[in-house]
């Protein structure tokens, strides 16, 4: 409520919401962000609660940001091609969209995220080997009042080499709806799944081109 309404939408701006999205490999929906004309609008919406509207892909997109150190990277479904025995014979490489974050900033938010997994409502997607940031999310769906919810969690890991990110949304879960419950678990599970597999193999190691530039 202190920063208002016009402070709120020109970061929501600067963070890519609002943008239209024409990759090469996809098409993304726009999210947006609408100024609230009372201060219950304005809190509303400070914690996306208003008529904020983002789309899975750009939230993970910023969130990857944040992980990258504020850059924002263009989404890819295709990172290489490799034949029978796994010869690579094309690599589709990786391109940056734009910087959305100081790295100071992003330092910032990671800490925060690294807090809510060791500390806060992301507790339950923490691992013993690996230091996982996130965020968990708790929302009601339209039209508010009627009891169901979207529960998700949003993280990444490790914390010295950010490697994958995952993000899991449950519709209107039965029973407890928070989705440092539900969905932090979901990840969790992921992380425990995909992160020593990457380390066995090297992944990225050999694949340095497609990490962060």
């Amino acid at each position: 409520m202190e920063l208002g309404p016009a402070r709120l939408a020109t970061v929501a701006k600067e963070l890519g919401i609002g943008d239209e999205f024409l990759f090469n490999d996809m098409m993304l929906y726009s999210s947006s962000f609408e100024k609230g004309s009372t201060d219950l609008e304005v809190a509303w919406s400070g914690i996306g609660q208003y008529k904020d509207l983002m789309t899975p892909m750009q939230t993970c997109m910023l969130t990857a940001a944040i992980a990258n150190g504020g850059v924002m990277m263009e989404p890819r479904l295709l990172s290489r091609v490799a034949d029978g025995n796994n010869r690579v014979k094309l690599t589709a490489g990786s391109r940056v969209y734009k910087t959305v974050l100081t790295a100071a900033e992003s330092e910032i938010m990671q800490n925060a995220m690294f807090d809510t997994v060791n500390h806060g409502t992301g507790r339950k997607a923490a691992l013993e080997s690996y230091q996982v940031g996130g965020k968990t999310a708790t929302s009601e769906t339209l039209p508010r009042g009627t009891g169901r919810y979207i529960s998700s969690f949003l993280g990444f890991a490790p914390a010295d080499d950010p490697k994958v990110l995952a993000l899991c949304i449950i519709r209107n879960p039965q029973g407890v709806y928070y989705g440092g419950l539900v969905a932090a678990p979901v990840v969790r599970e992921l992380f425990e799944n995909i992160l020593p597999y990457l380390d066995e193999i090297g992944y990225y190691e050999k694949n340095e081109t497609i990490n962060r530039n």
